[in-house]
């Protein structure tokens, strides 16, 4: 039996508690799940060792992180059937002695991390005291300038204390400096003496290319690797041969013959996805390769690398981020190569400036099997053959737009041939004709639309600030304003005589004497119109400055 508090009973979680107590349906309590509402509303550490008491057979315990703020001390000993927990983020939150040997999934995130791996024998006795972790997270990403060395020693302890893990996470500020030396590609065809059960690894650090053969050697059962490396220059050039390393990722894949996804960032790629690493692919089975999207690394059109892996990855590659180069006149001389890789699930477009033409129904006919798909600084528009591929729906899922141009002649034909079209995200958008834009999808299930500035007319002018919303017979008017010359915008529902108002403007060009300058200035600048069946969440943001 599972139970979900909604975030409407979050303030009266006292109460919640006190009936489940007098009740005694707490015995039957499995799961119990904590949102914060739109206030911010907090869990104590009583209650935290209360809903212990009240739920002695609870196996699942989530909530919102900022939760953890108001837990200074909790005694976890009491969860006794607790297997999965909620991200730690503080240090005065995370009992020193947490001894939950259930737990299979345990995450730490933001200063926790670093505080923790400073006094080494904290991490490790969490560690030790987790015996059936199946699951663990570490990321370390925050504000402040900060580094975590992990050796050799530190990642077999975290294998020793934790036998039964599946998937390890190092996401932040690690460093794998201290290279494996004693480990070399000889070595690595002898399996280890303990078997390890990894199948997943996700890693975003410093890395000495020397750790791949560990990571061969240790994880012989991997099927997902997720990497994001930075790769330390000076030990490679000191300690490893070109050669050699350009041959790391084939030993990987042979150490590791049930290896079927690779993720990786551009930059390495272009060091480890060699001839050699393909032929390798080819044998072993290997099933996808994904670029990852990350801003500024894109696999350049001027580098020889891009047709290297067009040709070679066409089978392979689900991901990539490329752009548009001063020779490609038209947005086809771009689309011909990317339409060799028949997996490519996900494309970052960059075309440079936003008044190259990028014809939207060229790039979804070229890559058919395109889920998610960014185009960035351009001006999107509409062949004039596009009317003929209406018939042929795209699954297209995920859309997009930064800093582009476009009208709402997009949308219409999206409405038509992407009825798959579950989310839709504006980055510092412009309309040069016209002071309205019309989504008109109405059958269309976002889960997520996101609209954060669409400028319309002249660069001088700031994003529009009306929007209504409807679905179905349903229409919502909303209004993003200034008030008493605060930074941020408010955001506030427009009642029914304002909604006429609106109307009668942007529908009828009618201008009210009863509207006050500020309201005036505000409906001049523009409004944005989105017409669907449902919306499960969206954002409306129009406090943006921006430049083509």
């Amino acid at each position: 039996m599972s139970v979900l508090l909604p975030s409407e009973l979050l303030e009266l979680i006292g109460s919640y508690l006190s009936q489940l107590n007098s009740q005694q349906s707490g015995l039957l309590v499995r799961s119990v799940s904590f949102r914060k509402s739109k206030n911010r509303v907090g869990v104590t550490s009583n209650e935290l060792d209360q809903l212990a008491v009240v739920c002695p057979y609870l196996e699942v315990l989530d909530f919102d992180q900022a939760v953890w703020k108001y837990i200074r001390t909790c005694n976890l000993d009491q969860f006794t059937y607790v297997h999965r927990l909620p991200p730690f983020t503080l240090v005065n939150s995370i009992p020193t002695q947490l001894v939950v040997e259930r737990l299979d999934q345990l995450s730490l995130h933001g200063a926790i991390v670093s505080d923790l791996f400073q006094q080494q024998l904290h991490i490790m006795t969490i560690l030790k005291n987790t015996p059936c972790l199946s699951y663990l997270s570490l990321n370390s990403q925050q504000d402040k300038s900060h580094a975590i060395y992990i050796s050799v020693s530190e990642m077999d302890a975290i294998h020793d204390f934790c036998p039964l893990l599946k998937e390890l996470v190092l996401v932040g500020s690690f460093k794998l400096m201290h290279a494996p030396h004693h480990i070399t590609q000889q070595q690595v065809q002898v399996p280890p003496k303990k078997s390890n059960f990894m199948r997943r690894f996700s890693l975003n650090a410093l890395l000495a290319p020397h750790w791949i053969y560990y990571f061969a050697y240790k994880y012989p059962h991997l099927q997902h690797i997720d990497f994001e490396l930075m790769n330390d220059t000076i030990t490679t050039t000191k300690a490893m041969p070109k050669k050699e390393i350009q041959k790391l990722f084939s030993v990987l894949l042979e150490s590791c013959p049930n290896l079927n996804k690779i993720e990786l960032d551009s930059l390495s790629a272009k060091t480890y996805m060699t001839s050699d690493f393909f032929d390798t692919a080819d044998r072993h089975g290997l099933k996808e390769i994904k670029m990852k999207d990350l801003p500024y690394c894109l696999v350049s059109r001027q580098d020889n690398f891009f047709d290297f892996i067009v040709n070679r990855g066409r089978r392979l590659i689900s991901g990539l981020g490329t752009e548009v180069i001063e020779s490609d006149l038209h947005i086809t001389r771009i689309l011909q190569p990317l339409a060799k890789l028949k997996r490519l699930t996900e494309l970052v477009l960059c075309c440079g400036h936003p008044y190259f033409d990028c014809e939207l129904d060229l790039v979804l006919d070229h890559c058919p099997n395109l889920i998610q798909l960014t185009i960035r600084s351009a001006h999107v528009t509409l062949s004039d053959t596009q009317q003929q591929q209406l018939q042929q729906q795209h699954g297209l899922k995920s859309l997009s737009f930064s800093t582009v141009s476009f009208s709402s002649a997009v949308f219409d034909y999206l409405a038509i041939r992407c009825d798959s079209l579950t989310r839709l995200v504006c980055y510092e958008c412009d309309q040069k004709q016209g002071n309205v834009i019309r989504m008109h999808m109405p059958q269309h299930t976002f889960e997520t639309v996101i609209i954060n500035g669409i400028r319309m007319g002249s660069f001088d002018q700031p994003n529009a600030r009306i929007m209504s919303i409807a679905q179905g017979e349903n229409s919502r008017w909303y209004h993003a304003y200034h008030r008493n010359n605060t930074c941020s915008p408010k955001m506030r529902r427009l009642n029914h005589r304002q909604t006429q108002l609106a109307q009668q403007y942007y529908y009828y060009n009618q201008q009210q004497p009863l509207l006050n300058q500020v309201w005036h200035q505000d409906l001049s600048l523009g409004y944005i119109s989105i017409q669907c069946r449902s919306i499960k969440h969206w954002e409306f943001i129009c406090d943006t400055t921006f430049e083509f």
